[in-house]
């Protein structure tokens, strides 16, 4: 078996985690992984303590070092999102 470098690899799937139960599908980019989330929760607009129109890689509450192949977000009612970017081994 051969030395595998995960981080050269040119496809990833984006996986959607809420308060730890993983989303049932996979998506093939950053948009469709947060338009689910947007669909799941169609009312986010209308709190302004949402956090989930946001660039791929944002961090809540500012955290720093943290892994740049993961997005969190937030919406209200303590219901918390993270998008991990993964790459695909082929």
């Amino acid at each position: 078996m051969g030395n595998l470098n995960i981080f050269n690899s040119s496809r990833f799937v984006y996986i959607v985690v809420e308060n730890g139960i993983v989303y049932k599908n996979g998506y093939i980019n950053y948009n469709l992984a947060i338009n689910a989330v947007k669909e799941k929760y169609v009312d986010w607009e209308s709190s302004e303590i949402n956090e989930v129109d946001v660039p791929e890689g944002y961090k809540i509450y500012n955290k720093k070092n943290i892994n740049p192949n993961q997005t969190d977000l937030y919406i209200e009612k303590q219901v918390y999102i993270t998008i991990y970017k993964l790459p695909i081994i082929e």
